[in-house]
């Protein structure tokens, strides 16, 4: 039987690299970039667990059961969801100009 090449490498896991503030903005930041609106469901959600899911849920004054279900695979948050979580993240949204193409 081979040995399993796999078995020296650790599992990534993003929630260890988010630790500030400014790590959590720059990887929603990177996420909200992608035009598939899941990347970015997904990426709010490991920031959420990078917070603490529990304390979360406080600070958005929203019940667990309800965070967990705006942040799951099949999750579709409105918009005042969303700024609830972000607020509770210690961050807000925010809306800057797209960048036009230089003209030739």
């Amino acid at each position: 039987m081979k040995d399993n090449p796999m078995k020296d490498f650790t599992v990534f896991d993003p929630v260890d690299f988010l630790k500030t503030p400014e790590d959590i903005q720059y990887y929603l930041e990177a996420a909200a970039q992608d035009e598939d609106p899941r990347t970015f469901i997904r990426a709010l959600r490991t920031a959420a667990k990078a917070r603490g899911m529990m304390e979360l849920a406080e600070k958005a004054d929203m019940p667990r059961e309800s965070l967990y279900r705006a942040l799951s695979e099949n999750g579709n948050p409105n918009y005042m969801t969303l700024r609830k979580i972000a607020a509770a993240l210690g961050m807000r949204v925010t809306f800057t100009p797209a960048k036009k193409a230089a003209s030739a």
